[in-house]
């Protein structure tokens, strides 16, 4: 991702994975008030989130409310997804 030319500069909260050329940004990752106010200053165009509990603390929701985007990372597809997103995932495939 860092080396695409449609990104001009990734930020990382401490706990997440090393990116080369990132810069570290230090906020709490469960802090969602705070990750939210620094997407809208630094006009940040897409967040991509890797833990569950975040979501699950509403980030989403918070990131939809302010016009933020927003994209889930998942490991292993099929472990993470529940059966009726499974079940959409394959209606929407044919």
């Amino acid at each position: 991702m860092s080396k695409s030319k449609l990104v001009e500069k990734i930020y990382v909260l401490p706990g997440n994975c090393k990116m080369d050329g990132a810069t570290k940004v230090d906020i709490d990752m469960y802090d969602i008030e705070q990750i939210k106010d620094f997407a809208i200053k630094e006009n940040i165009d897409l967040t991509l989130v890797g833990p569950a509990d975040v979501l699950a603390l509403g980030i989403k929701d918070e990131f939809s409310k302010n016009g933020l985007r927003l994209f889930r990372l998942y490991k292993n597809l099929q472990q993470e997804l529940n059966p009726a997103d499974i079940l959409l995932s394959n209606l929407w495939k044919n």
